[in-house]
């Protein structure tokens, strides 16, 4: 549509990016000896991701640190006090097992696609 030359990539295109630069040394002159995160936050090799962030110990798991959560709750039963006889969306909306997602949230017929109910045409 636009006259793009098939030899051209679409980032190619876009951007005129040379097919040796990758996405993020084109976006960011980032060199290809450092990583993504070391680029963006100087975070050293030696560290996590998540130890350089937040200080967390790698004795602790992320909702642990986070929240205080002990190790013997599920994160949902922890975060809301869901029974573990309920699913997820269950416990957050109601949703009967019978519904699909869709159909709760929409009121969409099985027989409907979501486009369709989304843009009727009749």
């Amino acid at each position: 549509m636009s006259g793009r030359p098939k030899s051209n990539t679409l980032m190619e295109h876009m951007s005129g990016m040379p097919k040796s630069n990758t996405l993020m040394e084109h976006m960011s002159g980032m060199p290809k000896s450092n990583t993504l995160m070391e680029h963006m936050s100087g975070i050293p090799k030696s560290r996590t991701l998540m130890e350089y962030m937040s200080r967390m110990p790698k004795s602790n798991t992320l909702m642990e640190h986070m929240s205080g959560m002990p190790k013997s709750n599920p994160l949902m039963e922890h975060m809301r006090g869901t029974l573990k006889s309920n699913t997820l969306m269950e416990h957050m909306s109601g949703i009967s097992k019978s519904n699909t997602i869709m159909e709760h949230m929409s009121g969409t017929l099985e027989s409907n696609t979501l486009m369709d109910h989304l843009n009727p045409t009749h």
